[in-house]
């Protein structure tokens, strides 16, 4: 068995200055434009189901 260390990927977005939380040399996208099936599924599934909820929940109180 072998353990190497890695660098990270030195990429930051700009203007929030978002630092990628990859590996250098990773493959294509930065860490904030990789997004997870699952997750992404379970989103699109509140908001066709609950945006009446969502828009109750999160509008400003009078």
């Amino acid at each position: 068995m072998r353990f190497e260390s890695l660098r990270w990927c030195e990429t930051n977005r700009l203007p929030d200055d978002d630092a990628c939380t990859l590996y250098q040399a990773h493959a294509r996208e930065h860490s904030w434009d990789v997004r997870d099936p699952e997750t992404e599924a379970l989103r699109r599934c509140i908001l066709a189901n609950y945006s009446g909820w969502l828009a109750r929940l999160t509008r400003k109180p009078d």
